[in-house]
């Protein structure tokens, strides 16, 4: 820090330049050190307060760490806050565990189940559920089935049972083909008719 001393005046004047940190004095030889000790507090006092004032904006504080810091209190309860994506839930297929029922036709209704399904070679899966449906039904002497006598009756033909059967049930009532009573699946005459007549379908003329 520059001081200059100036004895040469009568009243006193001070002058401090901050930025180069000097002290330019004025006044009575008996005020001199007076005034000067008087000048260099303030001066310190200021540069105190300018060093804590510019630590305050430039260092963080000891909290404001922690609140940064990954895996803290303050970004947990950020985190807690947001809304959590729901784990999506796979549609279920509709297909049951159906079983075959080894005493529900003998060896030689078994033979004209499979001729009869091979003659009206159904394509679509509803065409399929009514043949079977049909042929069980003249065979047995009733017209309802559970879902393990189709499957049975899909096996006993060697063909692969719908992975939702109860879906195909439910499609066929939708067309008018019968309906479920009881979790049986029940077909209507319109059904029959279908079998009867419009099987196996007609091939498309060749051009």
């Amino acid at each position: 820090m520059n001081i200059t001393k100036v004895q040469i005046v009568t009243a006193i004047s001070l002058k401090i330049d901050i930025n180069l940190g000097t002290i330019e004095v004025e006044c009575e030889a008996a005020d001199f050190e007076s005034v000067i000790s008087s000048a260099e507090r303030v001066l310190s006092n200021f540069a105190t307060r300018s060093g804590a004032a510019m630590n305050g904006r430039t260092a963080p504080s000891s909290q404001d760490e922690d609140a940064s810091e990954p895996g803290s209190e303050a970004e947990e309860d950020v985190n807690a806050s947001k809304p959590k994506a729901r784990s999506r839930r796979k549609k279920g297929s509709g297909h049951a565990n159906w079983k075959v029922l080894d005493n529900l036709m003998t060896e030689k209704q078994r033979d004209e189940l499979r001729k009869f399904y091979a003659e009206k070679a159904p394509g679509k899966q509803n065409d399929q559920v009514a043949v079977l449906a049909h042929k069980l039904a003249e065979m047995l002497g009733r017209n309802e089935f559970d879902g393990n006598e189709i499957h049975t009756a899909f096996q006993a033909v060697n063909a692969k049972t719908p992975a939702n059967l109860t879906g195909v049930f439910g499609n066929m009532t939708g067309e008018g083909l019968g309906k479920v009573v009881d979790k049986k699946w029940t077909p209507n005459f319109k059904s029959s008719d279908m079998v009867k007549h419009d099987l196996p379908a007609a091939k498309p003329a060749k051009k």
